[in-house]
C-alpha cells in the first residue's frame, strides 16, 4: 500500500507555499535553466477533467509544477487545496484509490480542490477510478488534470466521454520551430562572434511575435509575411541549423546552450540520448513489446526514410523473421506514442486518403531521429547529429520530416480532427508531391520541400489540383503566379500550432 508520507513528500506547498519552488527538484532545474520555456496555459474549472498527452522527457511534470506555482502566486489558491501525485510509484488501482481518498478528504475544509495526477498510465485500470470520482456527488468541487504517455492514456480517455473531458484534451510535444525561435534568441546571441548577427538575434522575437501565416489564406496574401521576415534570414538560418540537431526538447536545448557557451565538444550530453532510448524501450516492455523487435522496426523505417512504401515493403527491410501484422502493431504503438507520424497518400478523384496505398513515415522530432540512429549505430548522439547535418542529401529528408510534423499540428484537434483529415502526400505513375494540405473551404495547397542550393519553379510537380504551391527551399525566395519559393526556416517560424498543442 502507498504510504501517506510519500503523498506528503510530493506536496511541498502544503508546508512551504510558494517557496516550495526552492526545494522541489523539478522547479529548481527549471529556475536554473538557460531558457525558461513557456507553453500555452490551460484554464482549470471544477467539474472538468483535463488530459495532457505527451512524450517522456518533454516537460509534462514541469508544466504541472509551474501551474501549481501560478495557482498559488497569481490566483491566491490555498496550498492545502492543491494535490499532486506521481503515479510512477504506484503498482495498483487500489493504491490510486487510497491517494484519491486522501485528497478528497480535503473537501471537508475547502470549497474546491485541484488534483494533479502525473504519468497516470503507470496504473492499470486507472480510468475506473477517475470515472468513479467523476460520477460522484463530489465532482462539482473537483478539478482533475492528469498526464501520461500518449498511448497510455489515449486508449482509455475515450471512456470518460460525458464526464467533461471533451475539449479538454491537449498535446505536449517538443517545441515547434516558431516557439524555439521566440524563446531562445536572447540566449543564442552569445553563441556568435558576428556582432550584426548578435544584434539581429536580439530584435528577432519582437518582430516575429506579431507575424504569423494562415495556410487557409491564398498565396498572394501570405507571401508578404514571408517577405517581411527575409530581413532576418541570417538569424533564422543560424537558429534552424541548431534546431536540426537539438529538436524541440527543452532540456536538450538548454544543455546545448550551456555547453556551447563553455565551448564543450559534445554540445549535448550523451545521457540525454541514452535516457530517451531507455525510457522508450521500458515503455515498450511495459506494453508487452520487445525492445529488440522495436529496434528492428526502427532500423527498417530509417532505411526507407523519406521514401514511400507499404507495410509489407517495410517488413522486407527487416532481417529477422518478423510477421507483417507484428510490424504494423509496433508501428501503431510508435505512432500512438508520438514517436513517428504516418503520412497517407491522397486520392483526388475520391477526395479521401488512401488507407491501402503507399505511405511515408516520419520521426516526430530531430532529437528522436538522432537518438534512434545513435542507438542503432552505437555512436554518441550529438556526434552523429553533427555529422549528419553536414550531408545535404540526408539532411533534406530530416527537413521534410520537420515540415510534415509542423503541418500536422496546424489544425490538429484530438478525436475531432487528427492530421489525416487535412494532410497527405500524393503520387501517381509520373509525379509525387510531398504534402497536400486541405483548406477549410475544400481547396488544396501543394507543398514541396527542396532543401538544396538551387531551386526553380520546375521543382514542383504541378497537378490539376492543387491550384497553389509552396516550394520550401534551403535559402532562395521567389514568386510566380500561384507558386512561391520560400526558405524553409522562414515558412516554419511563421507557422502556429493548434490551440490543443501546448
Amino acid at each position: 500500500m502507498v504510504e501517506i508520507s510519500k503523498v506528503v513528500e510530493q506536496n511541498l506547498w502544503w508546508r512551504f507555499g510558494c517557496d516550495f519552488m526552492y526545494y522541489d527538484k523539478i522547479m529548481k532545474e527549471y529556475e536554473d535553466a538557460e531558457v525558461k520555456f513557456e507553453r500555452k496555459g490551460i484554464d482549470l474549472e471544477t467539474s472538468n477533467i483535463y488530459a495532457i498527452h505527451g512524450l517522456r522527457q518533454v516537460g509534462k511534470t514541469t508544466e504541472i509544477k509551474k501551474k501549481i506555482l501560478w495557482l498559488l502566486r497569481d490566483e491566491g489558491v490555498d496550498p492545502d487545496s492543491i494535490c499532486y501525485f506521481s503515479c510512477q510509484t504506484l503498482v495498483s488501482r487500489r493504491e490510486l484509490r487510497k491517494v484519491l481518498d486522501f485528497f478528497l478528504d480535503k473537501l471537508a475544509e475547502h470549497e474546491r480542490i485541484y488534483v494533479f495526477l502525473d504519468e497516470i498510465n503507470f496504473v492499470k485500470d486507472w480510468v475506473l477510478e477517475i470515472k468513479g470520482l467523476a460520477d460522484s456527488d463530489k465532482f462539482d468541487r473537483v478539478v482533475i488534470l492528469f498526464t501520461g504517455s500518449p498511448f497510455g492514456i489515449k486508449v482509455h480517455t475515450h471512456e470518460l466521454i460525458g464526464r467533461n473531458v471533451e475539449g479538454n484534451r491537449y498535446f505536449l510535444r517538443p517545441l515547434s520551430f516558431r516557439d524555439f525561435v521566440l524563446q531562445v534568441c536572447q540566449q543564442c546571441h552569445s553563441l556568435t562572434s558576428d556582432r550584426v548577427l548578435e544584434r539581429e538575434l536580439g530584435i528577432l522575437p519582437e518582430n516575429l511575435s506579431s507575424n504569423t501565416v494562415s495556410l487557409e489564406e491564398p498565396i498572394e496574401k501570405i507571401v508578404p509575411f514571408f517577405r517581411r521576415m527575409l530581413k532576418f534570414d541570417a538569424s533564422l538560418r543560424f537558429l534552424f541549423n541548431i534546431y536540426l540537431k537539438t529538436g524541440g526538447f527543452p532540456s536538450v536545448i538548454n544543455d546545448y546552450l550551456r555547453s556551447s557557451r563553455v565551448k564543450e565538444r559534445e554540445r549535448v550530453k550523451p545521457e540525454f540520448y541514452e535516457r530517451f532510448i531507455e525510457l522508450v524501450t521500458k515503455d515498450a516492455l511495459r506494453q508487452g513489446k520487445s525492445d529488440r523487435t522495436m529496434q528492428q522496426v526502427i532500423s527498417a523505417i530509417i532505411k526507407k526514410f523519406g521514401s514511400r512504401y507499404d507495410f509489407r515493403g517495410l517488413t522486407e527491410e527487416i532481417e529477422e523473421p518478423i510477421s507483417h501484422p507484428t510490424v504494423i502493431d509496433y508501428l501503431r504503438l510508435m505512432e500512438d506514442n508520438f514517436l513517428v507520424h504516418v503520412l497517407y497518400s491522397y486520392d483526388f478523384a475520391k477526395k479521401m486518403g488512401r488507407s491501402k496505398g503507399m505511405k511515408k513515415i516520419y520521426f516526430t522530432d530531430p532529437l528522436i531521429f538522432h537518438s534512434f540512429n545513435s542507438w542503432l549505430r552505437g555512436k554518441p548522439g550529438y556526434s552523429y547529429s553533427d555529422e549528419f547535418t553536414l550531408d545535404e542529401d540526408k539532411v533534406s529528408l530530416l527537413v521534410e520530416s520537420i515540415v510534415g510534423n509542423h503541418l500536422a499540428r496546424v489544425k490538429e484537434v484530438p478525436i475531432i480532427k487528427p492530421a489525416d483529415r487535412f494532410l497527405w502526400f500524393y503520387y501517381d505513375a509520373r509525379k509525387e508531391l510531398d504534402f497536400v494540405y486541405q483548406r477549410e473551404n475544400g481547396e488544396y495547397l501543394g507543398i514541396e520541400v527542396k532543401y538544396k542550393p538551387k531551386v526553380t519553379f520546375k521543382d514542383v510537380a504541378t497537378l490539376s489540383m492543387p491550384k497553389e504551391y509552396l516550394i520550401l527551399s534551403k535559402r532562395e525566395f521567389d514568386t510566380k503566379g500561384d507558386i512561391a519559393i520560400v526558405p524553409v526556416y522562414i515558412f516554419l517560424c511563421l507557422l502556429e500550432s493548434s490551440g490543443n498543442n501546448l
